[in-house]
């Protein structure tokens, strides 16, 4: 077979020998294909983003190889004229997709992200907190009118459910 790196007499037509010499072909046409596409590939500009898309990709292929395994009858078969025992080659595709899927989550898991988000939160709440203060002194609002503001304003930010839009001002 094409591909193979030793003959027939020295192992070549071993199923391991054509298994990789597959895998070969395959990267082979691949390369060929990111040739074609001309050029240098883009730079990746936003990681996380693309650590999601990539994260995103591997739980889909997850997926559909979970619903292949699903529908074979036996997960070993008898490899002909050898007499010994094989996994399906589903099987362990499908393996090798979950202990992917399962790293890149584990990297995602490992940024911490919503500890990070709730203290960008935080930060733009000290911000807006500071600049209300700010205005209000500028605008030389008195103390008694001042208070009553950043009570309403509180209330206000609280009745703010997070992702909804703000209500327009009346």
């Amino acid at each position: 077979m094409s591909g193979t790196t030793r003959c027939w007499r020295h192992g070549g037509k071993s199923p391991n020998a054509l298994a990789k010499a597959e895998e070969s072909k395959i990267e082979t046409k691949a390369r060929r294909v990111l040739a074609d596409l001309g050029g240098r590939p883009e730079p990746v500009v936003d990681v996380l983003q693309a650590l999601e898309d990539l994260a995103g990709e591997a739980v889909m292929l997850t997926h559909v190889l979970r619903s292949m395994v699903a529908d074979l009858t036996k997960i070993r078969y008898e490899a002909p004229g050898i007499g010994t025992e094989q996994i399906r080659g589903e099987l362990t595709v499908y393996l090798s997709a979950l202990s992917r899927a399962e790293s890149i989550l584990s990297k995602i898991a490992g940024l911490h992200l919503e500890e990070r988000r709730v203290r960008v939160s935080e930060l733009q709440a000290v911000a807006l907190h500071s600049c209300v203060i700010s205005a209000l002194s500028k605008a030389e609002i008195a103390e008694p009118g001042r208070q009553r503001f950043v009570e309403a304003l509180s209330q206000e930010l609280k009745a703010v459910a997070p992702g909804s839009p703000l209500r327009p001002v009346a």
